[in-house]
């Protein structure tokens, strides 16, 4: 009986493979949306307190879940975007900006963030760090084992440059504990992107203010960004929340019927197409549990290795998502792999049951009558 096991799983195995790469897209939605379910009212709350109450402009291009995160995203705007907001029709509700640059880089040896900052006032003055100071977050500190007072060397794409540690701070800006903040001007010269600038974050007397047309004003003076505010984030937050509940009764019944109908129809044709050796089977003594066994045996392993691609599949399906609902890629949360590849198995080796039993109680002699 192994022996005929492994040949039919040799046999049928590119049937058993679309099989299971269907399962596997199926498992992925209903993980995708329990996911959601699960965290999506917090996540979009820690980006609204990220934001907190400026107005943080990016490139449209940036993705939000990496950018908050410090994750590489660091897609930019013209440097001159800073400037031409107070020449721009919303000048008069701007008090100030201030303009970053993010990036990666080696700080003594050690992979770092490098934050590049400044502060551009509507009168026209501004205010930097010193060219060869810089101050650094406490994990950082920590990491490197500096002091304030000691020299630091900053190596990026574009050069290098020595900094003085200036202080280290209790509470780094925007919550970036690991990284070091250096003069705008010389972070973007050690990246080597000299006319680029990764965020702005603007501040105003809005209290009378339509804050959405605000939005949209600067969007429309500052091509390629997004202005993004707290009551924006909510509001996508609302949204989101409204169209994963909506879904959600809907994505797991289709996809429980729909993993149900396929692994079923699939062992149900199986048996047809062995039918003589179940009948062997049964003639040299075999039990019709065994036969059953066999038949369950291989929908959860297809249930399994559907579950398993499933939630690789998963942070794709999240990710592509969250990009369409607020514009930032959200990871996995909330689902334990175990329970995906728990549930993906039980539901296939059930759905398997009822046909592997009807050919486990046929009868022999009317199997070789009609083959």
């Amino acid at each position: 009986m192994v022996f005929v096991f492994f040949k039919i799983l040799k046999t049928r195995a590119l049937e058993f493979l679309l099989i299971t790469v269907v399962v596997a897209a199926l498992i992925a939605a209903m993980a995708a949306q329990a996911s959601l379910s699960g965290y999506s009212e917090d996540r979009v709350h820690d980006f609204a307190h990220n934001i907190g109450g400026n107005m943080l402009i990016v490139s449209d291009r940036t993705d939000l879940g990496k950018f908050f995160e410090m994750r590489a995203d660091y897609a930019g705007m013209p440097a001159s975007y800073a400037g031409k907001l107070f020449d721009s029709p919303v000048a008069s509700h701007i008090r100030v900006v201030y303009p970053r640059i993010y990036g990666k880089g080696k700080v003594n040896g050690t992979t770092m963030s490098i934050i590049g900052g400044g502060m551009v006032q509507s009168n026209g003055n501004g205010l930097d760090l010193p060219d060869d100071h810089a101050l650094v977050g406490q994990a950082a500190a920590k990491q490197m084992g500096v002091r304030q007072g000691d020299a630091i060397t900053v190596t990026g794409a574009g050069k290098t440059g020595t900094f003085m540690v200036d202080r280290v701070l209790d509470r780094a800006p925007e919550g970036i504990d690991t990284g070091i903040f250096i003069n705008l001007d010389m972070a973007r010269r050690i990246l080597g992107r000299p006319d680029d600038i990764s965020s702005m974050r603007i501040a105003g007397c809005w209290c009378s203010l339509d804050i959405d047309k605000l939005a949209a004003d600067v969007e429309k003076n500052l091509p390629g960004t997004r202005a993004l505010t707290v009551k924006g984030m909510i509001k996508a937050q609302k949204s989101m929340i409204e169209t994963v509940k909506s879904y959600s009764l809907l994505v797991n019944i289709v996809g429980c019927l729909f993993i149900s109908l396929i692994v079923g129809l699939s062992i149900y044709s199986l048996t047809r197409r062995q039918l003589i050796d179940i009948a062997l089977f049964l003639i040299v003594g075999a039990r019709p549990w065994m036969i059953v066994m066999i038949f369950v045996t291989m929908a959860a392993l297809i249930g399994l290795a559907g579950g398993a691609l499933g939630w690789a599949l998963c942070p794709i399906l999240i990710k592509k998502i969250g990009v369409v609902l607020i514009g930032a890629s959200l990871p996995v949360s909330g689902i334990d792999i175990k329970t995906v590849l728990g549930f993906a198995t039980m539901l296939s080796a059930g759905a398997a049951l009822i046909p592997a039993l009807v050919a486990s109680r046929r009868n022999p002699s009317d199997i070789f009558a009609k083959e």
